[in-house]
């Protein structure tokens, strides 16, 4: 599993980490978003424990958006670790192999502030 030992403010609401995929040989990376005080994964990479923690301090865990069938990576991690949704479009849930606590269609806004 793909572990990022950190993260970075991109914005006031936004947060992005990466690690290298030596399946893949590049860069992966996700982000999260703080929208009304919680935290929303797109497309999560697990960070490592000292990091997780440091997140949490930010905010409570919301939900996990996964943006295609190949990027569920550490979508298990945090739906399990948290209780929280796993939300993706009926497509990307087919090829995920896993039943979506959401399916979204195209256009759809989940959060305000998203």
């Amino acid at each position: 599993m793909l572990i990022s030992n950190d993260f970075s403010w991109v914005t006031p609401q936004l947060l992005f980490w990466q690690a290298y995929n030596s399946k893949c040989r590049t860069e992966v990376s996700c982000c999260a978003h703080v929208v009304d005080g919680c935290l929303v994964f797109v497309d999560p990479i697990k960070l490592t424990d000292p990091a997780e923690k440091e997140l949490l301090t930010l905010a409570r865990p919301l939900a996990v958006i996964i943006t295609n069938g190949n990027h569920y990576r550490a979508t298990a991690h945090f739906r399990t670790r948290y209780g929280i949704s796993a939300i993706a479009h009926p497509e990307a849930g087919a090829d995920l192999g896993i039943t979506l606590d959401q399916a979204v269609a195209d256009g759809t806004e989940l959060f305000d502030q998203f």
